[in-house]
């Protein structure tokens, strides 16, 4: 930022006025920056107690002001709150070589990712389980192959893959039609490799309590040990809250349940994961009767991300953010004590009389006297006011200044910008 003087005063009489006016000077001319100040020649003239009238007149249009910013904040729920069911070893492929006699089914709830009917798999002695693959059924061959090498296959389907694929990729494994499509495995399960290389261990996709639904059955045979997936869980809330507040004020706390929330308590649930339970938050923040709403706050999620910007912009959006109870639990990235952040009120461009003790140093545009708030700088015209004589302090120097602190953009991209400054005062001992 530059401060630019006027070169001089025309000086005039009016009766018994004095008017002083300063040339035209333009951002081209003076291949100025965009954020300059604008100041006169200073004088010391008496005008201490004396009433003033003081104009600017705009040549060229600049910009007008300096836009309000909107506070934000962004922060993380935390998967670490969220623990998966499981079942260790929970098939046993010991001995299980050319044979056919084994029939595993799986049961899934649609609220732990699955598709809420049984899903089978059947060993087949054959090499590509083609004669036993059906209707939601997923066939293993078992001919010639080793006890390992079929847990492995399992895997591999449990997880969608055949043909190839997968971790182990042995092309033992054929996907049937229905529930069990190709590439979609068991859904809501994952599978891994349990003791000894020859047994397989499950976990729930979807985490939390939900995936304790999860049961496996023997419908022939015995390599699966029956029962539910277990260890599901996701951190009980203790008191906990999150209060939120918008740029208006508006103060809302909203509480998370492990299940059975209800948005008429401003409740959410935590879900079956960090992602989804951040979904459902940012549904109860968006909630036309119990939330913010997206009138106050506008919302971007991605995954377990939330990022949440004021609406209304302006330095009054650097609100706190409060957690209550346990919630830090749930967040992996803590806002509290951080806010909303970087909200902005709008930088007017305004017109101010500055005093200084030695003709050099001036006064800031805040310890100055503003004659014209605000002017509009984007717009050509001639803009006057005036100060009553009480208005007016004693001073050794003085001078006239637009935007003195070059707080904000004013020249306008094309450099057109270009000002003359004036003032009156009146000699007489009365004024």
């Amino acid at each position: 930022m530059a401060t630019l003087t006027h070169g001089s005063f025309a000086e005039s009489t009016v009766g018994t006025k004095k008017v002083f006016t300063t040339t035209a000077l333009t951002a081209l001319a003076n291949g100025i920056s965009r954020s300059d100040a604008y100041v006169t020649p200073s004088f010391s003239n008496a005008i201490g107690g004396k009433s003033i009238i003081a104009g600017i007149s705009v040549s060229g249009a600049g910009d007008k002001g300096t836009a309000a910013n909107a506070a934000s904040t962004s922060f993380k729920l935390n998967e670490a709150a969220y623990t998966a069911a499981t079942k260790v070893d929970a098939i046993d492929l010991a001995s299980t070589a050319n044979t056919s006699t084994a029939r595993v089914t799986f049961t899934v709830p649609t609220g732990a990712l699955g598709v809420g009917t049984a899903c089978t798999i059947q060993l087949c002695n054959d090499t590509n389980g083609s004669t036993s693959a059906g209707d939601a059924v997923i066939g293993i061959g078992t001919n010639g192959a080793s006890d390992g090498t079929i847990a492995e296959t399992i895997v591999d389907a449990i997880n969608g893959f055949n043909a190839g694929g997968g971790t182990y990729g042995h092309s033992r494994a054929h996907m049937g039609s229905g529930n069990t499509a190709t590439g979609s495995g068991i859904p809501g399960v994952t599978a891994s490799l349990g003791t000894g290389g020859t047994k397989v261990t499950l976990t729930a996709v979807a985490k939390g309590p939900i995936g304790n639904d999860i049961a496996i059955a023997n419908a022939a045979g015995s390599i699966a040990t029956a029962g539910n997936l277990a260890g599901g869980a996701v951190t009980t809330p203790s008191g906990a809250y999150i209060e939120l507040e918008s740029t208006d004020g508006t103060k809302i706390k909203y509480y998370p349940k492990a299940t059975g929330a209800s948005v008429y308590s401003n409740e959410f649930n935590l879900g079956i994961s960090a992602s989804d339970g951040a979904g459902k938050l940012v549904a109860l923040i968006e909630d036309n009767d119990k939330g913010h709403k997206t009138s106050r706050f506008s919302i971007t999620r991605s995954f377990e991300t939330i990022n949440i910007t004021q609406v209304t912009a302006g330095a009054a959006g650097n609100t706190a953010i409060v957690f209550g109870g346990n919630f830090g639990e749930y967040v992996e990235t803590n806002p509290e004590g951080m806010a909303f952040r970087l909200g902005a009120d709008r930088k007017s461009v305004n017109f101010v009389l500055q005093t200084s003790i030695d003709g050099v140093n001036y006064s800031s545009e805040d310890n100055s006297t503003v004659i014209i708030a605000d002017v509009d700088t984007g717009t050509t015209g001639t803009y006057i006011a005036s100060l009553t004589k009480d208005q007016v302090p004693n001073a050794p120097f003085y001078r006239l200044g637009l935007n003195v602190d070059g707080a904000v953009n004013i020249a306008g991209g094309s450099n057109g910008f270009g000002v003359t400054q004036q003032f009156v005062f009146d000699t007489a001992a009365s004024s």
